[in-house]
């Protein structure tokens, strides 16, 4: 009866409220002290564990009473629902207690799952892996490895471009996948080579650029062979007048390797065509630059095709000197001189060469106000820049570079207005101007044209002077 009775004694004090002392309540031992600071409850044994409540799944789930921070032990693993082990409830729904790895089972993750340089892998059964926005109940299909359930979105895959994609090797895996974001479209590794996947019907096989600047081209797998059509701009006519010299065209057959690029520089006729050195000669003053000479028009910028088997470094062009293809020769600028009101004018010189006949190496010179002094520019060859004329205020072209105008602020005020040259592989000599009885002013010096001189360049034809406006360059793959 006395075990009884204690027994009794016992039940009757767990169901009182109980409060625990400040500084916790330590079970344990006999004499085994007092629990660690800032516990409430500390239970101390050298030779038992702790034994929560032990629930099967279907009392776990059924609970209505659950509160946030409950602790239980799930007892049994029925088939297709989460298994056995400590599930904490989080106000919201259950979670297990990560026990030994990472099992994932069949619960919801609360946060992203981090791999950490992990592998996911699966065995080789024939259930395949299931990505779905928690609104389908059924599996992977039967033959799929990878089943995606998801509307409204798609899959992202890898992104590079051709330099990266060299980098994989010569023999990577067959069927192996990526978006090239040089070409924009998938490429896939056939076994043997890469194939370019196009999204339309048949790939675009013409492309016209006809924006001043810097554009790029990439050579698409299965393409050995372009034609490209190459025009410089015109001088300007910033004056209103039908007076610049125009642009020469080049057209020829080139032999590219896929995966190779092409930068295409666009001529304007503000001079410009991409290239921070420059490229057409300006008719600026030299006391207040970059001020325009009203009374002087520019030569045109020069087009050309600069090819590279690798891309330069980030912000930068390729050199000319040992990648440039093709260059349609700037015209030259067209000259004005306004004294008292009454204004005289010449044309610039025409950019590029002929084909046959005169002018084959040379672009045209830029007409002159006077007969006594020869004030136009002189214009270029396939080996020099054309010389400045003969009065003051100018420059001779250079490699790249047409003739600029350095007049004093005087001399603009007085209605003086030579024309730059054209720029080009070579450019033209600026017009020049002079003063006293052989007054007079002239018209930039056309920019040379060019073609590489060996087997991979073909079928090569000059145009001088029949391009009016900015440049362009049309780009047609060859069958």
């Amino acid at each position: 009866m006395a075990h009884f009775s204690t027994f009794l004694a016992g039940a009757a004090l767990l169901a009182l409220p109980f409060f625990a002392p400040a500084q916790g309540v330590l079970i344990g031992p006999a004499g085994g002290g007092t629990a660690a600071a800032g516990a409430a409850l500390e239970v101390r044994s050298d030779t038992k564990g702790f034994l929560p409540p032990r629930l099967t799944y279907a009392n776990r789930v059924g609970m209505t009473n659950a509160v946030a921070g409950m602790l239980v032990y799930q007892s049994d693993s029925p088939g297709g629902q989460p298994g056995a082990g400590y599930y904490y409830y989080t106000g919201g729904g259950w979670l297990p207690l990560q026990t030994q790895g990472d099992n994932l089972g069949n619960g919801v993750a609360g946060t992203n799952v981090n791999l950490n340089g992990n592998k996911l892998v699966g065995s080789a059964g024939s259930v395949g892996l299931r990505i779905d926005d928690l609104g389908s109940s059924r599996g992977a299909d039967d033959n799929a490895v990878l089943d995606f359930i998801i509307g409204e979105k798609g899959v992202v895959l890898p992104r590079f471009n051709y330099q990266t994609r060299e980098a994989l090797g010569p023999t990577p895996p067959q069927g192996l996948v990526f978006f090239n974001t040089d070409t924009n479209h998938l490429n896939v590794f056939d076994g043997t080579s890469w194939q370019e996947v196009s999204t339309t019907a048949s790939s675009a096989t013409e492309y016209t650029y006809t924006a001043p600047g810097v554009h790029t081209y990439f050579v698409p797998d299965g393409v050995t062979s372009l034609h490209l059509e190459v025009a410089g701009a015109s001088g300007s006519r910033l004056l209103g007048q039908a007076l610049p010299g125009g642009g020469g065209t080049v057209s020829a057959d080139i032999d590219v390797q896929p995966g190779d690029i092409l930068y295409l520089l666009v001529g304007g006729t503000d001079g410009s065509n991409g290239d921070p050195a420059g490229s057409g000669g300006l008719s600026l003053s030299n006391t207040q630059p970059p001020a325009r000479n009203p009374y002087g028009e520019n030569g045109g910028g020069a087009s050309e095709v600069r090819y590279v088997t690798r891309p330069p470094a980030p912000g930068t062009l390729p050199a000319r000197n040992t990648t440039q293809l093709v260059a349609g020769g700037g015209g030259g600028g067209a000259s004005y001189l306004t004294p008292s009101g009454n204004t005289r004018y010449t044309d610039g010189g025409a950019g590029g060469f002929r084909n046959t006949g005169p002018q084959t190496n040379q672009a045209l010179d830029g007409g002159s106000t006077s007969n006594n002094t020869a004030y136009g520019g002189r214009g270029a060859t396939s080996t020099a820049g054309g010389r400045r004329g003969s009065g003051s205020g100018g420059t001779d072209g250079a490699a790249n570079l047409g003739g600029s105008i350095t007049l004093s602020q005087s001399q603009v005020r007085q209605g003086f207005g030579p024309g730059g040259g054209g720029g080009g592989y070579f450019g033209g000599g600026s017009g020049t101007s002079g003063t006293g009885p052989n007054a007079g002013v002239g018209g930039g010096g056309g920019g040379a044209s060019f073609a590489l001189g060996n087997g991979r360049i073909t079928n090569v034809v000059h145009q001088q002077g029949v391009n009016f406006g900015n440049g362009y360059i049309k780009l047609t793959v060859n069958p």
